[in-house]
């Protein structure tokens, strides 16, 4: 297993989806002039009932998030001035299209929060089942959300639907096969779905093959397929016919709703959206999307882009905590060549982002552990693992966060200040712990366990819940790459250490056990 996290080498894109019966005349599809009816209603003074609604939805925006996260904010001066923004956030999580929001819109005045700024967000956010693939435990209230739509509201408050034609739900391709010919409802399964899906909603729904196979096309967005829908994105398990039909139908919508982002940029407004177009499956950034330049290419001049780098602190037992970093705007954005736009904004971001317990800790425990002696390879020998401790931890990630906050990188500072430090990385140990990651040998002492899972996750999943650590030190090794001249070619997991990047600073090593 040590091996597989010295050479891994990426992440293979898996393909995957979701499902319900009754969604075929549910597909939101309100034109831009309904969109810009209700926009400009929330912000009318004539209508006093979309005036309250809108209030309570922008204060529930500033409420919820904060009872799951804590939510902290630098640079905010940078989202001030400027009448066409695009404000371009790193994508990890989806709740970062609307979770530091209300915080960086407010402080450009409540007219930012209801009228000049929209946001751009997947697609499927404005379709029924979008709430079940976001909350999918316990199954009794994912399939209490499941018929929820709440593309109207998200739409009236400024949301404009994004496609991505690789990382879009295949629940939504079948929604959309559906929609466009309603006569392919009553045709097979088997005429449009290829044999690894119907194979794997069989298994769901503890049906044979040839049961799924020759059900009508409707049935295959029952719940009852839900739990194998809900891991496929991607049209490629449709039947090559299907699938370009599908295709064409995406592309031409893609091209419809940049053009209505584009036209919003016209009329004087500003945008907060993800360049990448997709979540991080495994912690480090992902490629900026085509999408992203088409869009400029039809922005007016003088459209600046303000890079927002977005880091969370979730390996911990107690509050999680999300760190959200302005960068200095990129004014000259519209004359950079592409391939220089990509490198500038995607520098810009792991400069700016912060570090964190959670990637210093897992830095740490992931060097330590490719450093343990294989017990495969001693030959007879007794393998002796080094010891992880609450002292020398602390001591690690304290020292290191020092250093790099001695080279102007941000850094929590809570990690700053020894006490405050060592409570931090108390609660990432009991986190570690929990998942299995640290295995307690005695009281106070620790080793990393023999048997930590590859990091491999499916196209628009992430693998920070299947692959804490991993995903947490591919962060730490990118963030940390921008410091050095060479560029750091490593695995996904990790590489050999005459490969890694220096540490920063003479950092203390984790101490082996007494012999």
């Amino acid at each position: 297993m040590r091996d597989q996290y010295r050479d891994h080498e990426s992440v293979s894109p898996f393909h995957d989806p979701q499902d319900a019966p009754h969604i075929l005349t549910s597909v939101y599809r309100a034109p831009l002039e309904h969109f810009q009816t209700l926009q400009m209603t929330v912000g009318s003074s004539g209508s006093p009932w979309w005036i309250k609604a809108s209030r309570v939805a922008v204060a529930a925006l500033f409420v919820a998030p904060r009872l799951v996260y804590d939510i902290e904010c630098h640079g905010l001066e940078r989202v001030v001035g400027g009448k066409r923004t695009y404000f371009a956030i790193s994508h990890k999580r989806d709740l970062d299209s609307f979770l530091p929001l209300p915080l960086l819109l407010g402080r450009r005045g409540w007219r930012a929060l209801t009228e000049e700024v929209h946001f751009a967000t997947r697609a499927d956010a404005f379709t029924p089942g979008f709430l079940a693939r976001l909350i999918q435990r316990p199954a009794w209230l994912s399939r209490l959300l499941h018929p929820i739509n709440v593309g109207p509201i998200i739409h009236a408050l400024g949301a404009h639907p994004i496609e991505s034609l690789h990382a879009r739900p295949l629940e939504e391709w079948i929604r959309e096969a559906l929609y466009e010919d309603p006569e392919a409802a009553h045709s097979q399964i088997g005429a449009t779905l290829a044999p690894p899906l119907i194979h794997a909603l069989a298994q769901a729904a503890g049906e044979t093959d040839a049961q799924v196979e020759q059900a009508p096309l409707a049935q295959a967005l029952a719940w009852r397929y839900h739990s194998a829908l809900v891991r496929w994105y991607g049209p490629e398990l449709f039947t090559e016919d299907a699938r370009r039909r599908a295709e064409w139908r995406v592309v031409r919508e893609v091209k419809r709703q940049i053009n209505d982002i584009a036209q919003w940029f016209q009329q004087g407004g500003s945008l907060y959206s993800a360049p990448e177009g997709r979540l991080s499956p495994t912690g480090r950034l992902s490629a900026i999307a085509s999408g992203f330049h088409r869009l400029l290419r039809q922005t007016p001049a003088g459209t600046r882009i303000v890079p927002i780098a977005l880091v969370y602190d979730t390996m911990t037992t107690g509050r999680p905590r999300l760190f959200v970093d302005v960068a200095e705007p990129i004014e000259e954005a519209m004359s950079l060549p592409v391939h220089e736009l990509d490198a500038r904004l995607q520098s810009t971001w792991l400069s700016a982002m912060r570090f964190t317990c959670t990637q210093l800790a897992s830095g740490a425990l992931i060097r330590l552990y490719v450093q343990t002696p294989d017990p495969e390879h001693q030959q007879g020998q007794q393998a002796s693992a080094p010891v992880v401790t609450l002292d020398a931890l602390t001591q690690t990630v304290h020292q290191w966060a020092q250093t790099l906050a001695e080279r102007g990188r941000n850094v929590d500072r809570r990690l700053l200040r020894q006490r405050k430090a060592r409570r931090l990385v108390g609660g990432y140990i009991r986190y570690a712990e929990r998942k299995g990651i640290l295995l307690r040998v005695v009281r106070g002492q620790w080793v990393v366990s023999e048997t930590l899972p590859e990091l491999e996750a499916p196209l628009g999943d992430v693998g920070y819940t299947q692959a804490p650590l991993a995903y947490a030190y591919n962060e730490f090794q990118e963030m940390l790459s921008v410091d050095y001249a060479e560029v750091i070619a490593s695995p996904e997991i990790v590489a050999p250490p005459q490969e890694q990047a220096p540490l920063p600073g003479n950092a203390p090593t984790l101490s082996p056990p007494a012999s």
